[in-house]
């Protein structure tokens, strides 16, 4: 009688620590998805951010011949990332097309930079790595300025920001010093709208794989 309440304890014991480890892989694998959902939400909410300010930041991109007496630039196109390899199609109100500029290198301004916060998004652990690499095509990881006086290139790309002002704004502008400092993207403008057109198929393709597909994104249009 003895032995056969060994056993019934023993077999208890061991269908309770069976139960303990049920218990705590389905703890494990319920955490682990609860933060699988939590990262990639984060994920969604930061690509969505970059696609956001992205879209609604307009872009001047005008043409540069730079030498030690003066500077002339040429007015080539305006539009957003995602819209500027749609326009190179296209007509431009321009004396120069932007198939005539691609082999030039191309500069951002330090205004530029700084308002798109390009390196936050270079650096943040949280964004999609396929994506990452898309936008590393397009900005330099390690950004630097240089001084628009001490530039080797006597032609070049110059991205700055496209404005629409007012009376009262213009004149601020006309006020405000425009920094002499630019970044160099270490590519030129022809290799500038492939990436970008690249970073475009590869937001999309991201966000159709977590199921994503009906946004408001103005180069779907």
């Amino acid at each position: 009688m003895s032995e056969y309440l060994d056993y019934i304890l023993d077999f208890i014991k061991i269908i309770s620590f069976l139960f303990s480890v049920i218990a705590l892989y389905i703890s494990l694998k319920v955490y682990k998805l609860f933060y699988f959902r939590e990262v990639r939400k984060k994920q969604l909410d930061l690509v969505l951010k970059l696609i956001k300010d992205f879209q609604e930041f307009e872009f001047l991109i005008s043409f540069i011949h730079s030498t030690k007496e003066h500077s002339s630039e040429t007015y080539i196109t305006t539009g957003n990332i995602f819209s500027l390899s749609k326009k190179k199609k296209g007509k431009e109100i321009s004396i120069l097309k932007q198939n005539d500029i691609i082999e030039f290198p191309v500069y951002l301004t330090e205004e530029i930079v700084n308002q798109l916060n390009i390196s936050d998004y270079l650096h943040n652990p949280l964004l999609p790595n396929e994506i990452s690499n898309k936008l590393r095509n397009i900005f330099s990881d390690e950004i630097t300025f240089s001084n628009t006086k001490t530039l080797t290139e006597a032609y070049f790309v110059l991205i700055n920001i496209s404005r629409i002002l007012d009376s009262k704004e213009l004149d601020e502008l006309g006020i405000k010093k425009n920094s002499p400092y630019v970044s160099r993207l270490g590519i030129n403008y022809g290799a500038f709208i492939k990436n970008t057109d690249e970073l475009k198929i590869e937001l999309n393709k991201w966000l159709k794989k977590i199921g994503i597909k009906d946004l408001n994104l103005k180069w779907n249009k």
